[in-house]
């Protein structure tokens, strides 16, 4: 069963006394640094945007897309702040439809709010959007209703994985892949 999707929002982002961090995870910027280092960039379900403003800063050409309207606001608040460009799309995963091809495609901590089909097919479209030796990162939480702990392997097997890690969170168990198409 998939979470409330507007928890961030509803719960944190559009609540007076949140301040926006825009921390991000060191790791996952060096591991996305390890195979490339310019390109496009799209954050599906970016949250606070501190990895985009991160890649923003070090030359890539980003577009971070989330649910949340205060989110998308601050980190366009942020980037202008920083004189970084990063382009912010408001949209639910749900209905979102991919355009473009991109270098690295980043969608990490937001499948278990989506449908399992939804998400699948959104799997889907982030691998046809990305461009040869481009790279997908998805990290997913494994249980009985998500598909992605099962299946990422099998969706990935004619990519290269360059990267696999299952890891625990106080939320549950997680996998991470990254692949290279």
């Amino acid at each position: 069963m998939a979470e409330d999707k507007f928890y961030f929002e509803n719960e944190k982002f559009s609540l007076p006394n949140f301040k926006f961090t825009f921390d991000f995870d060191k790791s996952l910027l060096n591991e996305i640094l390890k195979y490339k280092n310019s390109g496009k960039v799209l954050d599906l379900g970016c949250g606070e945007g501190g990895i985009d403003l991160e890649l923003s800063r070090r030359g890539f050409e980003v577009t971070c897309v989330d649910i949340s309207k205060t989110a998308t606001e601050k980190i366009l608040e942020e980037a202008k702040k920083r004189k970084l460009k990063i382009k912010t799309i408001c949209a639910d995963l749900e209905n979102y439809n991919l355009f473009g091809d991109f270098d690295v495609i980043i969608f990490t901590g937001v499948s278990h709010f989506i449908p399992r089909e939804i998400a699948k097919k959104i799997v889907q479209e982030i691998q046809e959007h990305t461009t040869k030796n481009g790279l997908n990162v998805i990290d997913v939480l494994t249980g009985k209703d998500f598909f992605l702990d099962r299946e990422i392997k099998k969706i990935y097997s004619d990519w290269k994985i360059l990267e696999f890690e299952e890891y625990s969170e106080s939320f549950g168990k997680m996998n991470c892949i990254l692949a290279e198409r």
